[in-house]
């Protein structure tokens, strides 16, 4: 017979509901700090700022800042420049969200949950479109980052295509959240409400509905 862990099933979820939460005060924290350091901020070196990418690949991984908050500083801070740093920290974070939650539930709690047949059923269903399920919910500005790598792990979605499906739908987020950031004028401003620009707007609901349009099709689809 299998054994189940309680108290680590309770972890594991406890752990990914903690991750929906934290980023709203890992981004008020670093708000505040970026706008009392601007100054200092705008005088890194590439030292400096390899340094960022490095912090920035924990801070997202554990949901201390939104990938898309990363973005939008970087954008303004860097132009351009930021997008292949932000791509290779996204996936490096990814990496770490998706090993760490493996390591901490160690597939206990699917394999609890996968006593219902309805939930087993589901996971297979994902398992099977795994490449095209994570590209569509990396689409999407809705779904937290850290809290998808947490649910990619726990159904044991193994982590090549992980990392290709990650790699593959942040790049239309990154490319517009860095394209938002060039284009404000105040730092303040982009911070604090990002949404101001109607380009952006219409982007990240773009982003949104073929996302949710696309997952709803693809977990609802007949199984050949």
């Amino acid at each position: 017979m299998t054994s189940f862990a309680p108290r680590r099933n309770i972890a594991t979820l406890a752990y990914t509901v903690l991750l929906a939460f934290l980023p709203l005060l890992g981004s008020s924290l670093t708000t505040w700090w970026a706008l009392e350091n601007q100054p200092l901020i705008a005088q890194f070196g590439w030292a400096e700022w390899a340094a960022f990418f490095v912090v920035a690949v924990f801070t997202m991984a554990f949901a201390l800042t939104p990938t898309t908050f990363v973005a939008l500083l970087s954008g303004f801070l860097l132009g351009w420049v930021s997008v292949p740093p932000l791509c290779v920290a996204y996936l490096s974070a990814a990496f770490v969200g998706h090993w760490f939650i493996s390591r901490l539930d160690n597939g206990n709690l699917l394999a609890f949950l996968s006593r219902r047949p309805k939930v087993a059923t589901f996971v297979k269903r994902l398992q099977s479109g795994s490449l095209g399920v994570i590209v569509l919910s990396r689409l999407s500005p809705v779904l937290p980052f850290a809290v998808m790598n947490a649910v990619f792990a726990l159904v044991k979605i193994p982590v090549r295509p992980f990392l290709w499906g990650s790699f593959v739908g942040m790049l239309p987020r990154t490319v517009l959240s860095v394209w938002a950031g060039t284009q404000a004028q105040q730092l303040r401003v982009l911070l604090e409400n990002p949404n101001d620009s109607l380009p952006w707007r219409i982007g990240l609901a773009a982003l949104t509905l073929v996302s949710v349009g696309g997952l709803g099709w693809m977990l609802r689809r007949p199984r050949s």
